[in-house]
């Protein structure tokens, strides 16, 4: 049994004398007589600390709702030229403007406070609809004096707005009046661009008024 000093192939070959031997893979001389087949260790190394990296992912998601916004702004400037499609190009973006927004809302809470769930002394006082998540983490953010009233009733407007994208309901409605001039479907107005910048002045002031809690002892 022979293994090879150059490039370690081993061969069950025998040859008489030993030094007439020939590596087989790559035709060296030099080798180790062995019994039996060389014994191969597999494990693994011990690695060093990864190297690790917080992403804001507030942010991350801000970026696409302004980015989102501007596109909702640009859709709708088509409409002289282009009315078939620029309202209801104008419709996406604002949805996903809105969309990101809450999600920005969403992603710092969870950051700060380790939940998604805010626990304000009391409930949101809500006429028209149910109270959303964004009215109960308004409320706790005005106890705690980091909002004012009105931005911490706009913010339970914007995810119920996001919520009635993701929890639609199915009934006849009028059409509404467009901010340019138009009568149109009443989601269409309801993700106009006009609304999508109030909004995103809500949410880009409540990720401030979150940033300035301390962070959840679960992210570390």
């Amino acid at each position: 049994m022979y293994t090879c000093k150059t490039c370690g192939a081993f061969s069950a070959a025998t040859a008489d004398p030993p030094a007439a031997f020939l590596c087989p893979a790559c035709g060296a001389a030099e080798h180790d007589t062995t019994i039996g087949a060389p014994q191969i260790s597999v494990g693994a190394d011990a690695h060093a600390p990864a190297i690790t990296s917080l992403l804001s992912w507030s942010t991350v998601w801000l970026e696409i709702a302004h980015d989102a916004q501007g596109a909702a702004i640009a859709a709708r400037a088509r409409y002289s030229t282009d009315a078939s499609t620029a309202l209801a190009d104008e419709f996406k973006h604002g949805l996903v403007a809105v969309t990101a927004a809450a999600t920005a809302i969403t992603a710092e809470q969870i950051f700060r406070t380790g939940s998604d769930r805010a626990s304000p002394a009391g409930k949101p006082l809500v006429i028209g609809r149910k109270a959303t998540q964004g009215d109960y983490l308004g409320l706790e953010l005005q106890q705690k004096s980091l909002i004012d009233a009105a931005t911490a009733a706009s913010l339970g407007e914007l995810f119920a707005l996001r919520h009635s994208s993701i929890h639609p309901h199915a009934e006849h409605e009028s059409l509404a009046l467009h901010p340019i001039g138009t009568q149109t479907s009443p989601e269409i107005v309801a993700f106009n661009a006009d609304i999508v910048r109030e909004f995103l002045v809500v949410a880009d002031a409540v990720v401030d008024a979150l940033q300035t809690l301390p962070t959840s002892k679960s992210q570390g």
